[in-house]
């Protein structure tokens, strides 16, 4: 089964992300796997499927299936890694990539930065090329 997530935060950036997730049993009580991530689940008369999960700190979702880095919020192959102190999500930027979503380019001695809609230069932009706008270092 499939499951369209589009949490307000990824609609401002025109994102959703596609899950898989195993089918879940149909029954109205709390079974094994109502509750994924170590989720309790507590049993609700008055809610469509039966009951309701409570999620740990570092988990959301009607199953507490996804978690900050799962939106994958992270650029150009970066590694998202998941504070379990805070649930606060951060990117780990591949080697020329930076910024808090690995976004950014340092384009270099011998590359500079260019908008690629335009294909003019942007120097100014060397040290922050920024992918997101439509820049690029060439």
């Amino acid at each position: 089964m499939g499951l369209l997530f589009c949490p307000s935060l990824a609609l401002t950036m025109m994102t959703c992300v596609f899950l898989i997730q195993k089918q879940l049993s149909q029954t109205c009580e709390c079974e094994p796997d109502s509750c994924y991530n170590n989720g309790t689940c507590e049993e609700k008369a008055d809610d469509p499927s039966g009951f309701q999960c409570s999620c740990p700190s570092d988990f959301f979702g009607e199953r507490c299936e996804l978690s900050e880095c799962q939106l994958n919020n992270c650029w150009n192959g970066a590694t998202c890694v998941l504070n379990t102190t805070n649930s606060v999500s951060s990117c780990i930027c591949p080697k020329g990539y930076h910024g808090t979503w690995c976004k950014k380019a340092k384009c270099g001695e011998n590359a500079t930065c260019y908008d690629t809609f335009r294909f003019k230069p942007l120097p100014e932009n060397n040290e922050n090329c920024d992918i997101e706008f439509n820049q690029r270092c060439l």
